[in-house]
């Protein structure tokens, strides 16, 4: 008794020693393996704090989310000591078909957690020994607030801010499509667009139109889109142009029929057309020259791309010369906008 607690005395005396642990963990060895199935042995492991310290790797990958020099969030995944981790290491798993992946040779296996939302994702990855499970990497894919840089931007809320910079955060990941979960990234990117877009911010709102109508994320619906684009033209009167390519297509970029909505369509262009927009001019003469929104009018269909050149787009340039080339006459006293939209002839 004298000699162990001289030992214990010892033991505390250096300043090393508060970092052992007082008791060994459990090994695989001496805790019995709840299953060589995994989905039985990850409904154990998940609700058991014992056999998540019992069946680990000693080192753990441990995935977290950083900034780069480059200010650009990466995945930051060194191997750490088991023993440093926090218990417990995750929530009861939802053993579903589409949360868990077990390769066809049976040695390796993944558990997706999304429950907590797409910017809050967590995946844990398990090898097969001889004896059992264990866990060998741990992946936490969320942003916590205080990592967030905020834009300060006026007529955003904090909440509406902290989207704008998350939505930021994911489509940075998913850009690249180097990653598994890159469609839940933009999927993630586009949630929280529409979040910060409940502020009416113009650019905002089109940039989760573009992102909901570009395939990459859900399509969030006619009437969402339709909502997020008419936010966008009040600040953006060239996104007429989108929009008005939306009520055509109903947000199907393959359809080649005629205009779904074209008094939509053209209301949208005559609108924006109003306030000087040399984009949304452009696109009126093209509706004119093609006749897919407006009745065909190739004299009209000149007066809107002279219009445009004169606002400033120099694209319009090629539609003149094309028109011309075509035999269309200049005509100096038609005006691109019919006289229902200005008043004059």
């Amino acid at each position: 008794m004298k000699i162990a607690s001289c030992l214990k005395r010892l033991c505390l005396a250096l300043p090393w020693a508060s970092a052992l642990p007082l008791a060994a963990h459990a090994t695989p060895a001496q805790t019995q393996c709840p299953s060589q199935d995994f989905n039985r042995f990850l409904s154990a492991f998940s609700s058991d704090v014992s056999l998540q310290s019992a069946f680990q790797q000693h080192f753990v990958r441990k995935l977290t989310l950083r900034k780069s020099a480059a200010n650009e969030w990466v995945p930051y995944q060194p191997m750490v000591d088991s023993r440093a981790l926090h218990f417990p290491l995750m929530r009861p798993a939802d053993v579903s078909f589409a949360a868990v992946d077990v390769t066809p040779d049976g040695k390796s296996a993944t558990y997706t957690d999304k429950r907590a939302g797409l910017g809050n994702i967590k995946v844990y990855t398990f090898k097969h020994t001889n004896s059992c499970w264990l866990l060998s990497g741990i992946e936490d894919w969320s942003v916590r607030d205080d990592q967030l840089s905020l834009s300060g931007s006026p007529g955003l809320s904090v909440v509406e801010q902290r989207c704008m910079a998350r939505a930021g955060v994911y489509g940075g990941l998913g850009g690249p499509e180097r990653y598994p979960l890159t469609a839940e990234f933009y999927q993630a990117s586009m949630d929280y667009l529409v979040c910060a877009a409940a502020s009416g911010d113009p650019q905002i709102s089109l940039s989760a139109a573009g992102l909901g109508l570009s395939g990459m994320a859900a399509f969030p619906g006619y009437g969402k889109t339709e909502q997020l684009f008419l936010a966008g033209v009040k600040g953006i009167p060239d996104a007429a142009v989108g929009l008005a390519e939306f009520y055509c297509d109903g947000g199907d970029a393959s359809y080649t029929g005629a205009c779904l909505a074209p008094d939509k369509a053209q209301a949208a262009l005559l609108n924006s057309a109003n306030t000087g927009s040399a984009g949304s001019l452009l696109a009126l003469g093209e509706a004119y020259q093609t006749g897919k929104i407006f009745p065909k009018d190739l004299p009209r269909a000149l007066a809107c791309s002279r219009a445009a050149l004169t606002a400033g787009d120099t694209d319009a340039q090629r539609a003149i010369d094309w028109l011309l080339g075509q035999g269309v006459k200049q005509d100096e006293a038609l005006k691109c906008l019919p006289a229902q939209a200005t008043g004059t002839s």
